[in-house]
């Protein structure tokens, strides 16, 4: 997704794109790699100025994935919103702090701004770097999901399973023995 910065102005100006999840490298590789299925384009719904000689944008991104379950491995579809909030600064702007004549500081505002040259901006890797924060690190179908059985690997959300499952650390199996216990 461009964005062409000499329509822009101090005032926000909105705009949206609804663009396939394959336009975007690293999405299409989740994809290819059965991780995620995304089943809805990406919604982007952004505002954008320039103020101070940086380009502001925010706003979001959403959409729905399909991915497995990380306790019972069952597919399940999510839907995702993304907060969008950039910085760009055209490239040869300074922006660090100088502490030291040989040491150069950075100021937090240098750490959340990118640079861009030219006339417009390409947000898809910025984009596209939202929505994979966005993605859980552990995917759950529901918070009471049981997963999978420990020895016959049966979906204990379909029903329990007849395996004999030790309770307690095996460290401590002697001990239940001479408690009468098998």
């Amino acid at each position: 997704m461009i964005l062409n910065i000499s329509v822009l102005s101090e005032n926000w100006s909105e705009f949206s794109a609804s663009e396939p999840a394959t336009r975007f490298s690293v999405l299409s590789d989740l994809e290819s790699k059965g991780e995620v299925r995304f089943t809805s384009p990406l919604d982007i719904a952004l505002s954008a100025r320039t103020q101070g000689g940086q380009v502001e944008v925010r706003g979001t991104v959403s959409v729905t994935v399909e991915q497995p379950c990380g306790r019972c491995l069952e597919p399940f579809t999510e839907a995702l919103t993304a907060e969008v909030d950039l910085r760009f600064v055209e490239e040869g702007v300074q922006a660090y702090e100088t502490k030291v004549a040989d040491e150069v500081e950075l100021t937090e505002e240098a750490l959340t701004r990118e640079t861009f040259s030219g006339d417009s901006i390409d947000l898809s890797a910025n984009l596209q770097d939202e929505v994979i924060m966005a993605l859980p690190q552990n995917p759950t179908c529901n918070t009471a999901c049981k997963g999978l059985c420990r020895e016959c690997g049966k979906n204990l959300n379909q029903g329990s399973c007849d395996c004999d499952v030790a309770t307690g650390h095996p460290a401590f199996a002697k001990l239940k023995v001479l408690k009468g216990g098998k």
